[in-house]
Order: C-alpha cells, then structure tokens, then sequence
C-alpha cells in the first residue's frame, strides 16, 4: 500500500512537472510568434500572456491584443484571444476570438460583433507538423463598417483539410446562412421587392492542389496550381446558382480550363454584380440577353464559361481578364 501511494505520488509529481515546463513552451512559442511578426513589420501590443487550466489543459489568453501591419494599412483588435489545447493532445488547439473585434482596412475599419467565433486546428504528428485540419465555426454575426454599412450572417463554417492522395492536395469548404445584404446595396440593386435582403445560403466545395505542403518548412508564399469545383450553391429568393468545373494554372499563371453554371433568375445577380463594381452595366446587358437566348425557357441555363489565353469567354463574348492563379 505504501509503495503503491508512493508511486501515484511520484507520478503526479512528474505530471506536474510536465505541466510546468509545457506551460513555459505554449507561452514562449507565442512569444515567438509575435516576435516574428514585429521582426515582418507588424506592429505588436499586448497587456500580457497567462496561461491556465493545469493539470489537463492549456489554455493561454493574451489579452487586450493589437495587430497592425502599416505596409499593407491592415490589422486586428480585441480585448483577448485565447488559444486552448489538451495538455496530452498538444497537436490539436482551439482558437477563441472575442465577442466583439475589429478590423483595420486600407481605408476602413470593421466592427465584428458575434454570439461565438472558434476555430480548432490540428498538425500531423511528424516531424514536419504537416497541417492537418482548420475549422472555423462563427454564429449571429454583425459586421459593422465605418464607413457606414452594415450586414449580419447567421452562421459561417469555414472548413480545410489534407485530403491526398499527393502532399499538396487539400479540401475546403464554405458555408453561409442567412446572410443579410447591407441596405445600401439592396437599393443600389433598384430591384424593389424583386429580391428578399437575405441571401438563404451559399455552399462552395473545392479541392485545391498548391505549390507546396502546408507545413513548418514552408518558405514561399502558397500559390494555387489547381481548383477543382465540385459543387456551389447560392439561393437567393427566387435566384438559384449551382457551378463545378475544373481550373489550373497556365504558364503564365492565369486559370485556365472551364466552369459550368447552372442559373436560374440571374438578372439579380448581374445586377449585384454591377452594384459591387465588378461589371460594367452594358456587359451586364449584353450578358443577359446571351444567357436568355441560349435558355429554353428563359429563365434557367446551365452557362459553360472558359479560361483560356489569360481571358474568360461565354459563348461569343468576352468577359474580361481570367483570374491570377500564381
């Protein structure tokens, strides 16, 4: 009996100690972290790392957090972010951000106000902590600009993950619900009751292959070197996009190959797309009397758009310049 409570006591000591030493690694590798970023440019403030929840847990808060990177006029602010991890799964770690935070925009700042905003991540056990998976789950979000528009989204899921067979072979996944356009923009659409303000959902499942494992020996930025659609949705009132397709990077970078949409009621979307900026009107026009020609009933079609020659064309027309893949 004495040894065996000689024994859980030795034990637990060295649990203990365990705990300890980890305690002082979580915070030095935060401490480093930051430190790298001021070594990049950013400016860094803090009022302080603490780290809790022994003997099971890590939970590291820095609080009243500042990031700010004056080349790019971009940052971050809020009054803690928390970094949570088992002591005895220190390969997975749950991010927590704040219920409310800002962010700084060349020429503008966001106000994001949520009910709860996490993200949990995991790194294969190797060497090299290849990335595993990233999840980043949001609800009742109210995102507020200064410059004087606002919009709410129920709930956003952001999911990413190795999906082989090759090292550099990746799956992402978008979702939102209940997204609700900002005032300004439904009135720039001069659509009237013709759409709701809430956009229902929008869903985009890809697989992506990049330049190189994501992963502690990553040096480069991560270019794209394909995107591989296999399923988008947006619903909108009576508005309904689908799409998939397939598009990799030409020698000159730019996406090429091809991506079908299926659209139902598209003129809403043309005009949200020239509300934004992103399309001139007359294109806009030109566009959806093509789409209306080639649709049996006038309303839907499934549209084939190539990528070709650094440029994007349906049917005779033109659309502009393809996206920049690397």
């Amino acid at each position: 009996m004495r040894f065996l409570i000689a024994l859980v006591t030795i034990l637990a000591g060295l649990y203990g100690g365990y705990w300890f030493v980890g305690r002082s690694l979580v915070e030095r590798g935060v401490e480093d972290f930051l430190a790298d970023l001021q070594a990049q440019g950013w400016e860094v403030r803090h009022d302080g790392i603490r780290t809790r929840g022994f003997p099971s847990r890590f939970d590291t808060t820095i609080t009243d957090l500042s990031l700010y990177h004056p080349p790019t006029g971009t940052g971050w602010e809020g009054a803690w972010f928390q970094i949570l991890a088992l002591s005895y799964a220190p390969n997975r770690v749950i991010a927590v951000w704040p219920r409310q935070q800002e962010i700084v925009l060349p020429g503008e700042r966001l106000t994001i106000a949520s009910e709860d905003m996490r993200a949990s991540a995991s790194v294969k056990l190797s060497t090299a902590l290849a990335l595993d998976t990233v999840t980043i789950d949001a609800s009742a979000m109210v995102i507020t600009s200064d410059l004087g528009w606002a919009t709410e989204v129920d709930r956003a899921l952001f999911a990413f993950r190795a999906a082989g067979p090759g090292p550099t072979d990746y799956d992402l996944f978008l979702e939102m619900t209940d997204l609700a356009l900002p005032p300004e923009m439904l009135a720039a659409l001069e659509q009237g009751d013709a759409v709701p303000p809430t956009i229902e959902s929008v869903r985009v499942d890809t697989g992506l292959t990049l330049g190189q494992p994501l992963d502690r020996h990553m040096s480069d930025p991560v270019v794209l070197e394909v995107l591989t659609l296999r399923d988008t949705r947006l619903i909108w009132g009576d508005v309904e996009l689908s799409g998939s397709g397939r598009l990799e990077a030409d020698e000159n970078g730019f996406a090429e190959g091809a991506i079908t949409l299926g659209l139902t009621n598209w003129d809403p979307l043309l005009d949200l797309a020239v509300a934004g900026g992103g399309m001139m009107p007359g294109l806009a026009r030109t566009l959806s009397r093509a789409l209306r020609a080639v649709s049996a009933d006038g309303q839907t079609v499934l549209a084939p758009f190539a990528f070709r020659d650094g440029q994007v064309s349906f049917a005779f027309l033109t659309l502009g310049p393809a996206p920049q893949m690397r």
